[in-house]
């Protein structure tokens, strides 16, 4: 039911100091009309003087009585704006004794529409968290002859959803894709363009194009879009070979744990990111893994959480992996995600380890 405003023409101040205001306004009379008569009068100059100072004193006290109110309310809102501009929604207009009954259902009504916008954003983002949940849904704990073990966080309750995904899926030849990446943007937007992107690309992947061909698809859909800056990166695994064709669309680098050394390197030969260079071509890179070598992929939400000052750099992440002797994929995803507290953007990883062929 829609309220009514009652008195449409009633005046801006509450009842009580409506009446204090006719009383300022009498005492600001009086001197005046005392002065009308005393300029008639034979009256020094100082006496006067003083009965226009009261004058003026009381005809400035009746101004601030009757301004008073219409600025507390002003400052009010604006206050509330601020609160509401950075995503404080619950944050709500506490009504004053001052204000008229106009000024209170004003105030009300400025709080109804925040409860009712915190509640629209909380659905909009429950329903973009579900959808993303199921575009990144744990990865299998063993294929043949690779391990996986991944790690998905959303951001905090009232941040925006991102666009971290990643998707594993089988293909024609008997090898494996994977596609880890992150998409520009925030909420429900983010997760129905995940949603898009990755199964387009998949079923692409699924018709035997290979990893230059699938990324040059993934750009030429990104710029014929309304998507924001893409990175990605794009796997082929093959368990029988161990070999691994990489491509990297302007993404963090993945990092590479090289067992018989003992050394962690990050891959580092990249393209741009998707939507930079409409008309760029790709290139892939090929690594034989041997058995117990590793690769960890990770997103921004992870490379932005570190030791100076909160960010991580790839260095950061090479020396903190670098104290580990005989990672496993847990062991890697489980150090790495314990260090990274709740926070406003998402975080994703997943380590895959080859153990050889008949393990």
């Amino acid at each position: 039911m829609r309220r009514q405003i009652q008195n449409p023409g009633r005046s801006v101040l509450s009842p009580k100091l409506h009446q204090l205001v006719i009383l300022t306004i009498f005492l600001a009379g009086a001197p005046l009309a005392l002065l009308i008569a005393l300029n008639r009068a034979d009256f020094g100059l100082s006496g006067r003087m003083l009965v226009l100072g009261l004058g003026a004193v009381f005809a400035l006290g009746t101004a601030a009585l009757l301004v008073y109110p219409i600025i507390h309310f002003v400052g009010k809102l604006e206050s509330a704006a601020r609160h509401w501009r950075s995503g404080d929604l619950h944050f709500q207009i506490t009504p004053s004794r001052y204000w008229s009954r106009e000024f209170h259902q004003l105030a009300e009504a400025q709080n109804e529409m925040a409860r009712r916008l915190d509640h629209l954003y909380r659905r909009e983002r429950e329903i973009a968290v579900t959808l993303q949940k199921m575009l990144v849904s744990p990865l299998p704990a063993s294929w043949r002859s690779f391990r996986f073990k991944d790690f998905y966080q959303a951001g905090s309750p009232v941040s925006d959803v991102g666009g971290d995904f990643y998707a594993l899926f089988s293909l024609p030849d008997g090898r494996l894709g994977l596609l880890f990446g992150d998409i520009g943007g925030k909420g429900l937007d983010a997760a129905v363009k995940i949603a898009a992107l990755r199964y387009a690309l998949e079923a692409y992947a699924r018709e035997g194009r290979s990893g230059e061909a699938l990324m040059a698809r993934a750009n030429e859909i990104i710029c014929a879009s309304d998507f924001q800056i893409v990175t990605l990166v794009y796997l082929v695994l093959n368990a029988d070979t161990g070999e691994v064709e990489l491509v990297n669309a302007g993404h963090e680098p993945p990092l590479y744990w090289k067992d018989e050394a003992c050394v962690w390197m990050p891959l580092r030969h990249e393209d741009p990111a998707l939507g930079v260079i409409c008309s760029g071509a790709f290139e892939s890179s090929r690594l034989i893994l041997q058995p117990n070598d590793l690769l960890l992929l990770y997103t921004d939400g992870v490379a932005s959480v570190g030791p100076r000052k909160g960010e991580w750099s790839t260095d950061d992440l090479l020396d903190l992996l670098s104290h580990q002797t005989s990672p496993t994929p847990a062991d890697l995803v489980a150090k790495v995600s314990a260090l990274r507290p709740p926070g406003t953007d998402d975080a994703a990883l997943v380590a895959l380890q080859y153990v050889g062929r008949g393990s």
